[in-house]
């Protein structure tokens, strides 16, 4: 997949999605990212959560 630039708030929204129950590739594919892109956003998501 070619490099591209995903907002803060669409990275927001795709993991929000998956707390809803899609699933990751059903995300990555509306998205157009890949899977591996979507774990990523999460473990950097909870990291800056993180206490």
């Amino acid at each position: 997949m070619p490099y591209k630039t995903i907002s803060r708030d669409m990275k927001k929204r795709a993991l929000e999605l998956i707390e809803e129950g899609w699933t990751a590739e059903e995300v990555a594919d509306v998205l157009h990212v890949s899977e591996k892109s979507i774990a990523r956003w999460a473990d950097r998501m909870e990291a800056t959560c993180a206490p």
